[in-house]
């Protein structure tokens, strides 16, 4: 390898060097990317989103074995509603008595404990990280909470009330994850490939629960049990923290191995004006009453609802009502967010396309996601009443369902750095809060409409609330949204006006 020459780059318009090799006739810098640093970010933010699920989700799949599936067999009720077990094709479900003697109310108070901590920290995650860096804030968050889940196990069998305050705690600590990942790209990331960024770490969320719901299976039942479920989890995240403090900056002008050619491109798209001082004085009265940001809050809040439930209730619904056995119920679980992943990179990587091209403006590319998103879903899932007992339709129907859904993670997930870049970690705690209350809002709600009785015609009415939230959440933010930086975002222009 050696350097030939200097030239202009097509990007920037800046002088670069190009490298040739002699195993190829195109420079090394086209072949590479000229954004490596920017590309290392995208790739551990990915895993860090997959960690952070991997976290979260556990004990969706853990509790199942944790608590068994005898309690519910032993009054031997049958249901005129109910599917009858699939004893042909090994789906039927296995009684088993579990270790620990939780009732369904339990279950759902155990499940929504996560939430009830992860709404109370978003907005404080978003601030800190405006002023002290996402990077520290992120990787804080992951390190405790992979700290915490070594606690859990002993805290389930101890008592159910010591379990849910770990899990509360290990909701406070990710909660200020995502606020700080949104406020760190603003600084690294362009508009035009902020469709593309997002999709890719937002994805590691959906990795994260494919990986978990499967090995949760496995694990639990292996010699190790269900707590292995949470040990293994928790030794993931803080391999992934050791990658992470030793390779990410808070901005480009920070980062230890980043090239003057890297740093020029991404700096001559989104200014070099960011800075934490800035971010120091808000705007409250312009963020609350503007209508883009409340418009991003309902939609987020009603995608959050549709994801939510069906992230902590799938794998109760396989088995309740499909008769799913343990291994078979946690595979089936990950198809729907294996082929959401599918779809976003996909989707991601073709929004990118048009709107770096400048085929379709950014507003369009943002507008049609988001209905792609909300409404698809919204469709499917009142067609889930029409398939029965035919469990092949069901989980193929919530596959589409999920699938399409990731829409929106090109939609109005970027509008946090659009609106306001200045303020982009405070816009997503802010939002994040209130997208949070579905985390124990669906649980509450399922359990209420079930009431002992978890038929297909009391989980047809579920998936009715949930679609009917999509269509109200979804028209709401399509008539008030904009990929437009407000005015709020810099002082100097509110004085101005």
């Amino acid at each position: 390898m050696q350097v030939v020459e200097f030239k202009n780059c097509s990007k920037c318009n800046y002088p670069i060097r190009v490298f040739y090799h002699k195993s190829y006739s195109m420079p090394l810098y086209d072949l590479f990317s000229d954004l490596r640093c920017q590309r290392h970010l995208m790739i551990l933010g990915l895993l860090g989103f997959a960690v952070l699920y991997i976290l979260r989700v556990n004990l969706s799949v853990a509790i199942v074995a944790m608590v068994g599936t005898g309690q519910k067999k032993k009054d031997d009720i049958i249901f005129k509603e109910s599917c009858p077990a699939n004893e042909k094709d090994g789906t039927k479900e296995t009684v088993f008595e579990g270790e620990i003697n939780w009732d369904e109310k339990a279950c759902g108070e155990a499940l929504a404990s996560f939430f009830y901590g992860y709404i109370l920290t978003n907005f404080a995650g978003g601030r800190l990280a405006d002023r002290l860096g996402g990077k520290r804030v992120f990787g804080f968050g992951v390190f405790l909470t992979s700290v915490l889940a070594f606690l859990l196990p002993a805290a389930a069998r101890s008592s159910k009330e010591c379990f849910n305050i770990i899990r509360l705690f290990q909701g406070m600590t990710e909660g200020v994850t995502f606020p700080s990942i949104n406020s760190l790209m603003s600084s690294w990331v362009q508009p035009s490939r902020r469709s593309l960024f997002m999709s890719r770490i937002a994805g590691g969320s959906l990795l994260g629960t494919v990986i978990i719901f499967p090995m949760g299976g496995w694990l639990a039942q292996t010699t190790f049990g269900w707590s292995s479920i949470f040990y293994t989890s928790g030794a993931i995240g803080l391999l992934w923290c050791v990658a992470w403090y030793h390779t990410v900056a808070d901005h480009p002008n920070d980062h230890p191995f980043v090239t003057e050619e890297e740093k020029l491109l991404i700096l001559k798209e989104i200014g070099n004006d960011k800075s934490r001082d800035e971010a120091k004085s808000v705007p409250w009265g312009s963020i609350f009453t503007s209508l883009p940001f409340l418009a991003t809050i309902v939609a987020h809040f009603g995608s959050n609802f549709g994801f939510y439930f069906l992230l902590t209730e799938l794998p109760t619904y396989l088995s309740t009502v499909h008769h799913f056995n343990m291994r078979n119920n946690g595979l089936i679980s990950s198809l729907p967010y294996l082929f959401m992943w599918l779809f976003s990179v996909s989707y991601g990587s073709f929004i990118h396309y048009l709107t770096s091209k400048k085929i379709m403006p950014i507003y369009i590319a943002r507008t049609m996601s988001n209905a792609i998103g909300m409404y698809v879903p919204m469709a499917l899932l009142i067609c889930i009443s029409y398939a029965g007992c035919s469990s092949g339709v069901a989980v193929s129907i919530i596959c589409f369902a999920v699938s399409m859904s990731a829409a929106t993670q090109c939609g109005y997930l970027c509008s946090f750095q659009e609106l306001a870049p200045n303020y982009a970690g405070t816009l997503t705690g802010i939002s994040n809060t209130v997208a949070s209350i579905p985390g124990f809002l669906a649980p509450i709600i399922t359990s209420a409409i079930i009431e002992g009785q978890p038929t297909i015609e009391q989980w047809n009415k579920i998936f009715m609330v949930a679609s009917f939230i999509y269509f109200v959440t979804g028209t709401f933010n399509l008539l008030f949204m904009s990929s437009e930086v407000q005015p709020w975002n810099s002082w100097e222009q509110i004085l101005e006006e």
